[in-house]
């Protein structure tokens, strides 16, 4: 079976990371990671030429298409896709709801996973 090519949204620290060390030391694959916080182990991979780190909010469209470009120059394609960011965001009543930490809520739990399976869908995205 070829390498799987992966991409693991928030596999930096958390859940993410250890999805992250399990699918390059369990599985042998080539991934790439996009994370704000990338803990020592994961940027230890990296310096071992296991994995590529693209660093940065994944809600930005910028950082987004830095892991665009990732998943074709290092990746040359992409196998799956594992997205793992996310915050509870506000537990409030409607009337003392603070919107905009609402909307960041939305960005980072809805918009932007929504907004990477898109473009990515666009590139190359085997679907099984």
């Amino acid at each position: 079976m070829a390498q799987p090519r992966v991409l693991v949204v928030g596999g930096g620290m958390g859940i993410g990371q250890f999805i992250t060390e399990f699918l390059v030391q369990k599985h042998g694959a080539k991934v790439v990671v996009l994370g704000l916080d990338i803990s020592e182990s994961v940027q230890q991979l990296e310096k071992e030429k296991k994995l590529c780190i693209v660093r940065g909010d994944a809600t930005e469209l910028d950082t987004q298409g830095l892991a665009q470009s990732a998943v074709s120059n290092y990746l040359g394609g992409l196998d799956a896709l594992v997205i793992t960011l996310g915050i509870l965001g506000e537990v409030e009543t409607v009337a003392r709801l603070d919107i905009e930490k609402m909307r960041k809520a939305f960005a980072i739990n809805f918009f932007a996973p929504v907004q990477l399976v898109y473009d990515l869908s666009l590139i190359s995205f085997n679907v099984f």
